[in-house]
């Protein structure tokens, strides 16, 4: 590369939302998943969820982010795919596995 860049590559990459962990839940119905899929999709949930995340709001939680954050909602396939996934039960990891996870992962 031009300039003494280095370049480089992402190998394997895991993204694990900690929304995703369940202990003991047991998988919901069709209409009850759909529904909570499409809670996650509104500029309610996600406007409040912005506000909670930041410490700083005024500079922070605006408008911009909840949109930013609702982008990946309008991919194809993501209804789909979030039904699914609160339908087999999520990631189960019991607490103890939890706190043995390495910090760098």
């Amino acid at each position: 590369m031009r300039g003494g860049a280095s370049a480089w590559a992402v190998q394997r990459l895991v993204l694990i939302s900690a929304q995703g962990f369940t202990e003991g839940v047991p998988p919901a119905p069709w209409p009850l998943a759909a529904l909570g899929v499409a809670l996650l999709r509104t500029v309610w949930l996600r406007s409040r969820a912005n506000q909670l995340a930041y410490h700083d709001k005024a500079t922070w939680a605006t408008d911009d982010a909840w949109r930013v954050g609702r982008l990946n909602t309008f991919l194809p396939g993501w209804f789909e795919a979030n039904v699914a996934f609160i339908q087999s039960g999520g990631y189960f990891m019991p607490e103890q596995r939890i706190q043995q996870v390495r910090p760098e992962l």
